[in-house]
């Protein structure tokens, strides 16, 4: 069986994560989960973090208010996806930007 690769965080949502002084180390920690672990339920994810279900519900949504999360419709109901707040998606696309304009041969870059 082939394992899912993993995406590795960038620097910029681990710094938002350090600066947000409002989330709990569990709230931080159930974000790390969802984002390296994929769960299918928020029931999953308080499985995978030994926490009772209402307890990650509840950081859940305190992770959606701060932009850090989405809960998912799909089939079988609702899924926690971790996801990159807008000010690192801003961060990351300006840097994009820059190497972009940086590389001489634009069309071979994006192809790699």
């Amino acid at each position: 069986m082939e394992a899912d690769p993993i995406v590795r965080l960038p620097d910029c949502v681990l710094a938002e994560l350090e600066r947000d002084e409002k989330l709990s180390v569990a709230e931080r920690g159930l974000y790390l989960l969802a984002w390296g672990c994929d769960p299918a339920s928020v029931s999953g994810l308080a499985r995978i973090a030994r926490m009772d279900r209402d307890t990650a519900t509840r950081a859940c949504r305190r992770l959606c208010e701060r932009g850090l999360m989405k809960m998912v419709q799909h089939s079988r109901g609702i899924r926690p996806a971790a996801i990159i707040p807008e000010p690192c998606q801003i961060i990351m696309a300006h840097d994009f930007e820059i190497e972009y304009e940086e590389t001489q041969w634009g069309g071979e870059f994006l192809a790699r």
